[in-house]
């Protein structure tokens, strides 16, 4: 499945399109906009929007009783999803992302490399 853009809806660059590379670029303006204190900062609003988009597409899917389990990214996608942080190689560092809390998702959620533009959704085998 795509990743929710934030929008409410699964575009093409917010949905994981080029590896996520659509989804880092976001993560990386943000990071810009926090460390330069910007006082505008529209790109942190959708990261901010992205990631409780996601969290709560997730959250919702891991909850059905039909869910076996539900892979997503490792690496910023993970980061940004799970532990509310700027990579540490971005202009802000390895720092929380202003107004996103750590998250700890359902058990039958688990990070694993190689989905920064997609995720997995195994569902349980009904006779």
């Amino acid at each position: 499945m795509r990743y929710a853009d934030g929008q409410g809806g699964f575009s093409d660059a917010l949905g994981g399109q080029g590896d996520g590379a659509h989804i880092e670029k976001l993560i990386n303006a943000a990071a810009i906009e926090v460390a330069n204190e910007a006082e505008k900062k529209p790109k942190l609003a959708t990261l901010q929007a992205w990631i409780a988009a996601n969290r709560a597409m997730l959250e919702l899917e891991a909850n059905s009783s039909s869910t076996r389990s539900i892979i997503i990214g490792t690496s910023f996608i993970s980061l940004a999803l799970i532990d509310g942080k700027f990579p540490t190689k971005s202009a802000a560092g390895a720092v929380n992302i202003p107004g996103v809390r750590t998250w700890v998702p359902p058990s039958k959620i688990r990070a694993l490399g190689g989905h920064r533009h997609h995720w997995h959704l195994s569902l349980t085998a009904h006779p």
